[in-house]
């Protein structure tokens, strides 16, 4: 069962980095595809939030998601992510 538990942590572990890895690919092709020229002065450093928001998730909120996995993390999450990202 040790085992299994170990195989299962380890899977974990990849798929996180893996997301994290695609998230901040996905973000470079995005910031290569605008026109930064065309954005209001006060509106540039948003284009900032999403990887903010990757940075946050590695220090912070990817240990607490899988080992506690309490509503409010999982909602915290969530509600960040679609506000960082989606928004």
């Amino acid at each position: 069962m040790a085992k299994r538990d170990a195989s299962n942590h380890k899977t974990k572990i990849v798929m996180s980095y893996l997301l994290i890895y695609m998230a901040l690919l996905a973000y470079i092709l995005y910031i290569l595809s605008i026109d930064s020229t065309r954005i209001s002065e006060g509106y540039k450093i948003t284009m900032l939030l999403p990887a903010a928001f990757v940075f946050c998730y590695v220090i912070f909120l990817q240990e607490p998601l899988f080992k506690a996995r309490t509503p409010f993390i999982v909602l915290f999450v969530g509600i960040a992510f679609f506000r960082y990202v989606i928004l």
